[in-house]
């Protein structure tokens, strides 16, 4: 009797180390790829069965949250939450880590990308000030638990803020979200900002509609 009880927990820890290691050797092959800089294991309650990590992308400030939770279902591999710098995956005992390696690079690429958009949408929005000498607007960085509620940025006009979101494209799960519906938005694409002058005025005009609409007639705009 005491053999079988001591043979469980053996077991399960056995199956949570090995997947352990697997994701590990999953982060070192995205680290050799240039995807991401650097990684390292966050601290998880004991016995949840949880692996969590901190992922530095390449050459950008952010830093991504992911937690594997484990799932019931032995070939479960999904993506139960994501948020702009977290993300929650569902994953069986029995999922493969070629599998694992797939589905999270076709994840992060995505979202990578879009923080170095929000960089370059920053850096333009700071030279349109400059050009147009107008200061009247300004833009500050969310923090990271106004980042967890979709806000990208914050416009600060008239001494008030309003949340910003900034989007690549607009996609239907956009659509389909609340927080979409709440939240301003701006589409920009940094492959087809041109950087003319009337590029510049047209990004600042933008921005200052979003945040007089905002606050003056609250109304939401998805520019």
């Amino acid at each position: 009797m005491r053999k079988s009880e001591n043979r469980g927990p053996r077991s399960n820890n056995g199956s949570y180390l090995k997947r352990q290691k697997e994701l590990f050797k999953i982060f070192e092959k995205l680290q050799n790829s240039k995807l991401i800089e650097s990684f390292k294991k966050r601290p998880t309650v004991k016995g949840t069965d949880v692996h969590a990590f901190s992922l530095k992308p390449k050459n950008i400030t952010d830093v991504i949250r992911i937690y594997f939770v484990k799932s019931s279902k032995l070939y479960e591999l999904t993506l139960q939450e994501r948020k702009s710098h977290e993300l929650r995956i569902k994953i069986g005992d029995k999922v493969v880590p070629n599998k694992i390696l797939s589905f999270v690079s076709g994840i992060l690429k995505p979202l990578i990308f879009g923080f170095k958009n929000e960089n370059v949408f920053l850096r333009c929005f700071n030279e349109a000030k400059k050009r147009l000498s107008k200061n009247s607007i300004s833009l500050q960085t969310a923090s990271t638990n106004d980042d967890k509620s979709g806000i990208d940025f914050w416009i600060i006009i008239n001494k008030k803020k309003i949340p910003l979101q900034i989007k690549y494209v607009f996609t239907d799960t956009d659509k389909q979200e609340s927080v979409y519906f709440t939240i301003p938005t701006i589409l920009f694409k940094t492959d087809r900002f041109g950087k003319s002058f009337a590029d510049y005025e047209e990004l600042y005009e933008k921005v200052k509609r979003i945040g007089r609409e905002y606050s003056e007639l609250n109304r939401v705009l998805h520019l």
